[in-house]
């Protein structure tokens, strides 16, 4: 199994597991003081937003500024249907960018920092670090 096949299918998994979440929480209970639905939709927006790149990343229009931060304040609250929604769209845009994937383009990933001697590196939902020649 490729390197691909085998993201696509542990990335599916994640999607998976977090759906059945969903499902089964109590959406009301305090996670370290906020509602156990606001870390959902942490899960679903850092997935949205960093499993790609993020500094072209376009948040969604329901989004309020810093709810993706669990100990923000904010003022709407998302039901578990707009969660599943949100979910379904994170999953079926990843779903497309990864079928697109190759072994070729997934070793290509853009550099995207460079600090102290060390670039950051985005590929594939997944950041590594690299020895730059800088």
């Amino acid at each position: 199994m490729s390197v691909c096949e085998m993201l696509k299918r542990q990335t599916d998994v994640n999607f998976v597991n977090l759906e059945t979440a969903i499902h089964t929480y109590d959406r009301n209970a305090l996670v370290c003081g906020a509602s156990a639905w606001r870390y959902v939709y942490h899960a679903i927006h850092s997935a949205d937003k960093w499993f790609f790149n993020p500094f072209v990343f376009e948040e969604p229009p329901f989004h309020e500024d810093g709810m993706d931060n669990p100990d923000n304040p904010c003022s709407v609250e998302f039901s578990d249907e707009q969660l599943l929604d949100y979910l379904q769209t994170v999953r079926q845009k990843t779903k497309k960018y990864l079928d697109g994937l190759t072994e070729r383009n997934w070793i290509c990933v853009p550099k995207i920092a460079v600090t102290r001697g060390w670039s950051l590196r985005l590929c594939s939902s997944a950041i590594f670090l690299c020895i730059s020649e800088c």
